[in-house]
């Protein structure tokens, strides 16, 4: 009983000693010197603002579809007042930038500064302004001039709070927005985390099952009626959907062939698939084209939640191989040289017979 307590002490005091060892890992990969500036749980994030003389960017999280997501407003100043305005769903990086400042940190504290420095640093008058909600709580930084080499980024607390030096990052990123943190991929998970894909085009469909998912070197989609027939075409056409990318994105609650005024247009669903793992719908995908002088496509999933305009040659490849797909024919050629045929072999010459021998 004594050896069964010392072992268990033992274990306790190794395992106090792990936590205390991956804590200070985790703490250096910050500089030594970094501060937190806003104090704001993950949990308790609202959303944040940059507001510059020509854009105002926010990120927040709402609620879509039984989940939160990162949601992004982008809106182009002319003279202080709003011109055009994009909405869009935010990708990782976006859920990383939230991670990033809950709490806000800053590289370094400068204290309180002289009032006549404050020029110095570009915040006697500066005109970008970031501001945090968190916990129904309002924090306003005025961000000023940037530092040689590294270009970060000066910024005052509050009207005649201190002076800190944020990295360049936290503004850069939000300024991009629309590079940087939109969703362009329409799922955010990978083909190899998926089971199953109904394909639906019309009133045709296919199930798609993939055949040693976890084995890389032997995984491949397969018809789940004809487990054992392999196709190359499945795993091609499903690459090729996955690949599909997001040109912009649809006001919130426009519906295809809506967002254009003086031109008939007509729309059709045209492919629709049901991402599934282990019996549970991961994911759906729906396209629509739209007719007009120039067919479009547009496409609704769970990682765009709204509507969105695809690049049109790729889509348009992918719903014509769809039918292919469904209707389990072979995929067409495209653009490919012509194919030579090998040259006909005469049949193999039997070796030489001795001539005949005379009478």
């Amino acid at each position: 009983m004594k050896n069964v307590i010392v072992h268990a002490l033992l274990a306790i005091v190794g395992l106090s000693w792990a936590y205390r060892v991956w804590t200070s890992e985790q703490e250096t990969e910050r500089p030594s010197a970094e501060v937190e500036v806003i104090p704001c749980a993950d949990r308790d994030f609202q959303r944040v603002e940059l507001r510059t003389p020509h854009k105002k960017v926010i990120l927040q999280r709402r609620h879509s579809d039984g989940e939160q997501v990162s949601w992004l407003q982008s809106i182009v100043l002319q003279k202080g007042k709003a011109t055009t305005r994009k909405e869009f769903a935010g990708n990782k990086d976006a859920d990383e930038y939230i991670n990033e400042i809950t709490p806000l940190r800053a590289l370094r504290s400068l204290g309180k500064v002289d009032p006549k420095a404050l020029d110095e640093l570009g915040l006697k008058k500066p005109d970008i302004q970031l501001t945090l909600k968190c916990n129904n709580r309002t924090h306003t930084l005025s961000v000023g001039g940037s530092t040689f080499g590294s270009a970060d980024r000066y910024a005052q607390v509050g009207k005649n709070g201190v002076a800190v030096l944020l990295k360049s990052d936290l503004i850069q990123t939000l300024e991009s927005a629309d590079t940087r943190l939109m969703q362009r991929k329409m799922q955010r998970f990978e083909l190899n985390d998926i089971d199953e894909i109904r394909v639906i085009v019309g009133k045709k469909s296919r199930t798609l099952w993939q055949r040693d998912r976890r084995d890389a070197q032997r995984a491949q989609w397969v018809d789940k009626s004809k487990p054992d027939q392999r196709n190359e075409l499945y795993g091609n056409w499903l690459r090729a959907v996955d690949a599909l990318q997001v040109s912009d994105y649809l006001p919130p609650k426009v519906e295809p062939g809506q967002e254009g005024k003086g031109i008939a247009k007509t729309k059709a669903r045209v492919l629709e698939l049901v991402y599934t793992k282990e019996g549970a719908i991961k994911g759906t995908l729906r396209i629509d084209r739209v007719d007009g002088p120039t067919p479009e496509y547009f496409a609704q999933s769970g990682a765009t939640h709204s509507w969105v305009r695809l690049v049109a040659s790729s889509a348009k490849r992918v719903v014509e191989d769809a039918a292919v797909v469904v209707n389990g024919q072979s995929a067409p050629a495209r653009n490919q040289p012509p194919q030579h045929q090998p040259p006909l072999q005469s049949l193999p010459h039997s070796p030489s017979a001795p001539p005949p021998a005379h009478p």
